[in-house]
């Protein structure tokens, strides 16, 4: 990662060049592997290099220098065990976000891009007909062979469906790591039937979590290149055909154990108090649900939304 701004580098949303520097990491001397930091369940936060907001529009993003291929590479080469440790929390995670996604389609064929090992599709199956594209070979391998998915190798753009093939289309916390998202929506938007869905996770830049945290906010990471708020991101669907019709904050179900472990890089005394009664109440496996409201969850239809598409909660997730 480089904290270099390219003075001639344009918003990826309204195409101006006047950008704010709003937060900058100093590179670390012993960088892991490029597909370490793409892992997953990383928690090497505090790593993400110079952050900036374009004054124009409100874009957030990282000063990115690596290509498209660069990327691809690295996340082909990312295995992520930590992922499998909470299997049976992910699979109700995906049960949550159906429940979503069902109050607007109930049949047809689902897309999920960036699909990882393919608990969502695996979840999803009973109600659709699943498709998955994952450009880690790992996690693709273990989606084909032992879930028995329907999952191509690669990303969207490389994607050979039909126009018009699917009814929806998934990206949980997928469209923060893309170098080009306005082109994968265009690519999702060419795929999807009309008043197809799009389903969308994403964090919140302009959360207040996000604000009172700054550096320290979870959602500051190596591998996420851009940082949307409902407005960059509503602005950003429109221009490519999309129409939102429901927005909200979204929350995850994960053992106490594994939530402890996400705040390891949080100020000592905050992680060793928590830690501590985690431990003494021995309560590490229990499940428990948390929205912190810092991440979006976002439903739009291709075009104009569908007298039948219920459209509620459109206000920015607070």
């Amino acid at each position: 990662m480089t904290n270099r701004l390219d003075k001639n580098k344009k918003c990826h949303l309204c195409g101006k060049n006047d950008w704010k520097k709003i937060y900058q990491s100093h590179p670390r001397k012993n960088h892991s592997a490029a597909s370490a930091r793409h892992k997953i369940t990383i928690d090497h936060y505090g790593d993400f290099g110079l952050i900036l907001k374009c004054r124009a529009c409100g874009l957030v993003c990282r000063d990115f220098q690596e290509s498209q291929q660069e990327l691809l590479s690295a996340y082909a080469d990312m295995k992520d065990d930590t992922y499998m440790e909470e299997q049976d929390c992910r699979s109700i995670n995906a049960h949550l976000s159906l429940r979503v996604i069902k109050k607007h389609k109930t049949q047809g064929r689902l897309l999920e891009v960036g699909c990882a090992v393919g608990f969502f599709l695996n979840a999803a199956r009973t109600h659709f007909d699943v498709y998955g594209v994952e450009p880690s070979l790992w996690a693709a391998q273990f989606a084909k062979e032992k879930l028995k998915l329907d999952v191509g190798i690669g990303d969207i753009q490389d994607a050979s469906f039909a126009n018009e093939f699917f009814d929806v289309a998934c990206l949980v916390d997928v469209i923060e790591h893309l170098p080009d998202p306005k082109g994968a929506i265009a690519r999702i938007h060419q795929f999807l039937k009309p008043n197809g869905l799009l389903y969308l996770v994403t964090p919140d830049i302009r959360s207040l979590a996000a604000r009172a945290l700054g550096r320290r906010w979870w959602g500051l990471r190596p591998a996420h290149l851009y940082y949307f708020s409902y407005h960059t991101l509503k602005k950003m669907l429109e221009e490519n055909g999309f129409t939102v019709v429901s927005c909200s904050s979204y929350g995850r179900v994960f053992t106490l154990g594994y939530w402890l472990s996400r705040i390891k890089s949080y100020p000592s005394l905050v992680y060793q108090t928590i830690r501590f009664f985690i431990r003494l109440l021995g309560v590490q496996d229990k499940v428990f649900y948390l929205n912190t409201r810092d991440s979006i969850e976002l439903c739009a239809v291709k075009g104009l939304p569908d007298i039948r598409l219920r459209s509620e909660n459109l206000a920015a997730p607070s």
